[in-house]
């Protein structure tokens, strides 16, 4: 006898597809449903809530899930970025967003002859478009074209936008520049680097072997094994505004004091509020079209050529202090001679200290060997006999 088939199990209604899926992924049942589609892969970040196709790079968006990137600045979908080639050639530039994030940004500048950087020096710029010439002096040989700024994104990307004593300018990325990457500075192996204080700049590639290939006043130091750059020997770009500390500009000095960027070096430094050179320390001068202390020399690590009494000079500037004398007759300097005007005393034995003159206008004093002693011999005295001692060489008894 065949016993009797169970009754079938009553199936029951279908649900409803994300029902269904809530259910299949309840607490402990091993699924991750919260986070991966079925093939495993992750679209949080691609597609826009209502299912739209993520926007490419540049498309007009409202909101950041829009974006394929995930990133939506100022309307436009966009993507980070660490070099200008990370971001399209025209109408780009790599730089720094209002909230902090280095981003592909849109452009606000158009560039032309007579424009951004192009030299002035013998040539004008384009004033219809705004364009005026920087230079430190008349006849600046590095006088160059520029407009006025309000961000990094008016200039073209070699070139920063930062106020100055001439106004807010877009301005070279030259060496102690601010920067925020590598291939804003200089040539392909100068790199963005921090100083002692953590503010980034614009460095440039050395030779450790060649201290000649850094700035005046700048050291080559490694940054990382095998490269090398140049790093100022103050440790910042900017001092504290005291005589001879680094500047960008006269914000950067104390009340009353320039910054100065010397003609030959292109080092730029605070001066100090004077009215004649005894109001400036030992090795400086006071500039009189500058009303300002300054380093004989283009440099505050060496200011001065240290040059004494009868050492060779070719002007003031190779003297520690007092002047370069033209003691050969052939109307150019070639012997300094110390100040003595405070002090005769520092002239030595076998130096007197002297008034100088131009025409009948005494204008210091200086120290010389005494008279019948040619420059050669009183070196050689001193050599001998510095402290004034009877001495076998017969000029200098």
């Amino acid at each position: 006898m065949h016993s009797s088939p169970s009754p079938a199990r009553p199936v029951p209604p279908t649900l409803p597809v994300a029902l269904a899926a809530a259910l299949a992924c309840l607490p402990g049942s091993g699924c991750s449903g919260d986070d991966a589609t079925a093939d495993g892969g992750d679209v949080s970040a691609e597609t826009p809530d209502d299912g739209a196709a993520p926007l490419e790079f540049g498309a007009p968006c409202a909101n950041d899930g829009e974006c394929r990137s995930g990133i939506c600045v100022e309307g436009l979908c966009t993507r980070a970025c660490s070099y200008r080639t990370d971001c399209p050639g025209e109408g780009w530039t790599c730089a720094e967003a209002d909230d902090g994030r280095i981003l592909c940004l849109t452009t606000r500048y158009t560039d032309g002859e007579g424009r951004y950087g192009d030299p002035c020096f013998a040539t004008a710029c384009d004033e219809a478009a705004g364009f005026r010439c920087i230079r430190r002096t008349e006849d600046d040989p590095y006088a160059y074209c520029t407009h006025d700024c309000t961000d990094d994104r008016d200039c073209p990307y070699q070139m920063v936008c930062r106020d100055g004593d001439d106004g807010r300018y877009c301005r070279p990325r030259t060496y102690c520049e601010p920067c925020l990457l590598d291939d804003q500075c200089g040539w392909a192996n100068d790199d963005c680097i921090a100083d002692d204080s953590g503010a980034r700049f614009c460095s440039q590639a050395c030779d450790p072997a060649r201290p000649t290939t850094c700035p005046t006043d700048s050291a080559c130091v490694e940054t990382e094994p095998g490269r090398y750059q140049c790093k100022p020997a103050f440790g910042r770009c900017v001092g504290d505004g005291e005589l001879c500390h680094p500047c960008r500009e006269d914000d950067d000095c104390a009340a009353g004091s320039t910054c100065i960027t010397d003609r030959y070096t292109r080092y730029s430094f605070c001066g100090s509020p004077c009215r004649a050179s005894d109001e400036c320390p030992i090795e400086f001068y006071c500039d009189a079209d500058l009303g300002q202390c300054r380093p004989r020399k283009g440099s505050c690590l060496h200011p001065s050529g240290g040059g004494h009494t009868c050492d060779n000079c070719a002007d003031f500037t190779d003297c520690y202090n007092g002047w370069c004398l033209d003691t050969n007759g052939d109307g150019r300097g070639d012997a300094c001679a110390d100040d003595c005007e405070d002090d005769p005393g520092v002239c030595g034995p076998w130096a007197t200290c002297y008034e100088l003159r131009s025409g009948t206008t005494v204008v210091g004093h200086g120290c010389l060997p005494h008279e019948g002693i040619a420059c050669w011999q009183y070196v050689q005295c001193m050599s001998e006999c510095p402290g004034g001692e009877p001495c076998s060489l017969p000029y200098c008894n």
